[in-house]
């Protein structure tokens, strides 16, 4: 939460909070009819959706191990593509900070 705010971003998940896909297309959609350029979302690795969240604990635990993304970020990327023409870049902080390429 912290490093989101700090980075600046406009939209941040949390694994505490399960997010709501709707939501961030509204915030992304808010922002594009403002004619802001950009629209940074931060997201947490853990953070899961109201749907997934639902699921009995079992479940949540297969559909999380199942999932054909390397990473959370990958997840929320396709879903964004789906709904805006905008370019969707990911970023995986930890492999800078490590001097590596991803």
């Amino acid at each position: 939460l912290h490093a989101g705010i700090a980075g600046g971003a406009d939209v941040i998940l949390i694994p505490e909070i399960p997010y709501d896909i709707k939501k961030v297309y509204e915030a992304i959609d808010k922002r594009t009819k403002n004619n802001k350029g950009f629209t940074i979302v931060a997201v947490a690795e853990g953070a899961i959706s109201k749907e997934v969240a639902e699921l009995p604990k079992k479940k949540r635990k297969e559909a999380i191990a199942n999932s054909p993304y390397p990473s959370v970020a990958y997840e929320m990327a396709d879903k964004l593509k789906e709904f805006t023409t905008q370019d969707i870049r990911i970023a995986i902080p930890g492999h800078t900070q490590r001097g590596g390429s991803p």
